[in-house]
C-alpha cells in the first residue's frame, strides 16, 4: 500500500489565454467563450501538511484575500463537504503570480489543492470527478486540472487539451499596478466586441499541427474595452509591443500583458530598466506538480 503523505509540496502555475473570444452572452447570464490556453512556468508555492487545530492559511507574496474569502479555502470547504474529509490543515502559500491581472493563480492554487487533498487523504477519486467541484468554484478552475494547452468553450468548463507535445516558444508577461475584477471587465463589453470564435480555431488548428503559436493568430476580446477604461493598461501595452517588435496580447481579462518573443530576456531587462514588473517564461504541459513525503520520510508524486 501507498503511504499516505503528511506534507505535500505544491506548484501551481499561471494561464496565459493565447487567444480569448466572447461570442456572447447565454441564457444563464454567464458569456460563451472560446480560448486557447497556455499554462506557463511562473507558479505559486504551496506546502501542505494535517494539523490537528484546525485550518491555517498563511500567505506571503503578493497580497490576496485570506480566511474564507480565499479560493483555496471554498476549495477546502467544498471537498470537506462532499466528501466528509478533516480540515485540520496548515497550508502555506507563497503568492508569486499577482492577483487580478488575467493570470488564473487563484483558480489555479485551487485546482492544485482539490489535487492535494486527495493525495494526502489516499483518496481514490479520478481527476475527471474533481471536475464538478471544479465547476462550482470557478470557470478557470477545470482548466488547471489538465493543464497544458487548452481549447476552452463554454463558460470556462469544456476543456480539451491538445494531443501531442506541448509547443516549445518564449513569453514575457508584464502587468501594470493595477487589478481588474473580472466581473468590471465583462460589464464593459458590448456586442462589438464578440466574436464566432474562428480565430480561436485557426489557431487550434495551426497548433495541432505541431507549429508553435504566431502572434498574428492571437486576439482577446477585452482589449478595446480594457484599455478605453484604464489607460495604463493600453500604455503598457504600446511599450510592450514596441519593445518587442511584435504585437502583444492581453491576458484574461486584463491588467496582464504578454508577448512571444524569441529574445526574452533581453525585453524583460528592458522593462526593468523602465521601473516595470516582467518575467520570462515558457509554456508547462501540467497546470500544477504535487511533491508527497510520506510518513516515512519518502518521495512519491501524486497522480
Amino acid at each position: 500500500m501507498t503511504p499516505v503523505p503528511r506534507l505535500i509540496n505544491i506548484r501551481a502555475y499561471a494561464k496565459v489565454n493565447l487567444t480569448l473570444e466572447v461570442l456572447g452572452r447565454r441564457p444563464d447570464r454567464y458569456h460563451e467563450l472560446r480560448s486557447v490556453v497556455q499554462t506557463v512556468s511562473l507558479a505559486d508555492e504551496m506546502v501542505l501538511r494535517p494539523d490537528r487545530q484546525g485550518t491555517k492559511l498563511l500567505l506571503s507574496g503578493y497580497p490576496v484575500p485570506g480566511g474564507d474569502d480565499n479560493l483555496i479555502m471554498a476549495a477546502i470547504r467544498q471537498v470537506a463537504s462532499r466528501f466528509d474529509l478533516e480540515r485540520d490543515l496548515e497550508l502555506r502559500v507563497r503568492k508569486n503570480i499577482p492577483p487580478g491581472r488575467g493570470l488564473g493563480g487563484g483558480s489555479s492554487d485551487a485546482a492544485a489543492i482539490l489535487r492535494a487533498l486527495g493525495c494526502l487523504h489516499d483518496w481514490a477519486v479520478s481527476r475527471e470527478a474533481l471536475y464538478g467541484v471544479a465547476q462550482e468554484l470557478g470557470s478557470d478552475v477545470p482548466l488547471f486540472l489538465r493543464g497544458g494547452t487548452l481549447l476552452m468553450a463554454g463558460r470556462g468548463e469544456r476543456v480539451q487539451r491538445l494531443p501531442g507535445p506541448t509547443p516549445d516558444f518564449s513569453l514575457v508577461l508584464t502587468w501594470p499596478d493595477l487589478s481588474i475584477p473580472t466581473e468590471a471587465a465583462y460589464a464593459l463589453l458590448d456586442p462589438q466586441d464578440f466574436s464566432d470564435g474562428a480565430t480561436t480555431a485557426r489557431l487550434w488548428e495551426h497548433l495541432s499541427r505541431g507549429e508553435p503559436p504566431r502572434p498574428d493568430l492571437l486576439c482577446n476580446a477585452f482589449e478595446r474595452a480594457v484599455f478605453a477604461r484604464w489607460p495604463v493598461v493600453a500604455r503598457r501595452h504600446a511599450e510592450l509591443s514596441e519593445i518587442a517588435g511584435v504585437p502583444a496580447r492581453l491576458t484574461g481579462s486584463g491588467s496582464g500583458l504578454f508577448v512571444i518573443t524569441d529574445q526574452p530576456e533581453a525585453v524583460v531587462d528592458q522593462l526593468h530598466a523602465r521601473g516595470r514588473q516582467a518575467v520570462a517564461v515558457h509554456p508547462v504541459a501540467e497546470g500544477h506538480i504535487l511533491d508527497c513525503r510520506s510518513v516515512e520520510g519518502g518521495n512519491h508524486g501524486c497522480a
